[in-house]
């Protein structure tokens, strides 16, 4: 389903140079269909000459080349200029994939909707329908995106494209902060990609992909595990906060395990994130108000001394997501992000190890 639309090919015979034999008879003339070409002048020189097809192969070079800004410009001047082209329909599709890389899902949107109209096969309508369904999603338009990947599920579909559905269901419903469902739907699309795919899993996006989002749920949950500070609470709640801290830690460690360059990378930097997180969370705490001066300093020296390596940790694994990175190369940005929250990480423990007394 996220395949780019294929190259359209277009061969066009024609007769050589060779003068015709004046004694064989002469058949009737083959007329050939081409698109129109398109001449650019300023003051009456030619600037520029192009055509439907060369629009559409520079169009899949710049994609090819991650250059989707270039991407985008050829596709729409050749929406404008050969709105009847047979290309159209592809092109539509290929912009608007142009427009998901550069998160411009407002305008993807439009384009896939069009693309569903013009598409012949239903595999192909499809194929535009779950793009609409994406952009929805990033758009937070939950509840339609959420209604059309129900129906698509009902479709006869692989079972690659079931767990893909099943995966982009589950970001839905975690957006949506229903997290049950989520976590659902996230379990099965990760059961069946490995099925699927046995004993070729690295790399493989949508595992990466459900794992991170499953150790998306957890860490929200533990996030908001509230603690109080009271002796007869705090111990309760700070079990089933680290409880949920430890999902999550597991599910981002499988997802980096899958070794996706991308994908891996950014649940590398969210790990980090988790036990900065969690450390910043109980060391917010606030004593029972009835503490002298005395005790809440042995109360925040008490912290320091459990929280330090927890903020330890979270440097520690931001320092090995970079190494990742440098092995597997940085196809979403994750090195310079994780590299800042690093520095801004080792300057946080040097401060919380070097405050005295209380706050």
């Amino acid at each position: 389903m996220r395949k780019l639309a294929c190259l359209l090919c277009c061969f066009l015979w024609a007769c050589g140079g060779t003068p015709r034999n004046p004694e064989l008879p002469v058949g009737p003339e083959t007329v050939i269909d081409m698109d129109a070409m398109v001449i650019t002048a300023s003051g009456g020189e030619v600037t520029g000459m192009f055509d439907a097809q060369g629009l559409y192969e520079e169009a899949q070079q710049a994609y090819s080349a991650k250059d989707y800004e270039t991407c985008v410009q050829n596709y729409e001047r050749l929406r404008e200029f050969f709105p009847d082209s047979h290309y159209l329909a592809a092109s539509l599709y290929n912009e608007g994939m142009c427009h998901e890389k550069l998160k411009a899902f407002d305008k993807a949107q439009p384009l896939f909707e069009r693309y569903v109209e013009l598409a012949a096969q239903e595999k192909d309508r499809n194929d535009g329908l779950f793009h609409k369904a994406y952009c929805l999603s990033e758009r937070h338009l939950y509840q339609e995106a959420l209604d059309l990947y129900r129906d698509l599920l009902k479709k006869d579909l692989s079972p690659s494209e079931q767990a893909e559905l099943l995966l982009r269901r589950g970001a839905v419903y975690l957006g949506m902060e229903e997290f049950s469902a989520a976590e659902r739907d996230l379990r099965k699309s990760i059961n069946r990609v490995q099925e699927i795919y046995a004993d070729y899993l690295r790399g493989n996006d949508l595992l990466a992909e459900g794992y991170y989002l499953w150790g998306r749920i957890y860490q929200t949950l533990s996030h908001r595990a509230e603690l109080k500070a009271s002796l007869d609470q705090m111990e309760g709640m700070l079990q089933e906060k680290i409880r949920r801290f430890k999902q999550a830690q597991r599910h981002y460690i499988s997802s980096i395990s899958v070794q996706h360059p991308e994908i891996s990378a950014a649940a590398g930097f969210q790990l980090g994130d988790l036990y900065e997180e969690f450390a910043e969370d109980v060391y917010a705490v606030q004593p029972p108000e009835n503490f002298d001066q005395e005790t809440r300093d042995l109360y925040f020296a008490k912290l320091r001394s459990v929280l330090k390596p927890v903020f330890e940790e979270s440097i520690e694994i931001y320092q090995k997501n970079i190494a990742m990175i440098d092995r597997l190369g940085d196809e979403g940005g994750w090195r310079e992000q994780t590299e800042q929250r690093l520095n801004r990480l080792i300057e946080r423990l040097a401060e919380f190890s070097s405050e005295g007394g209380g706050r």
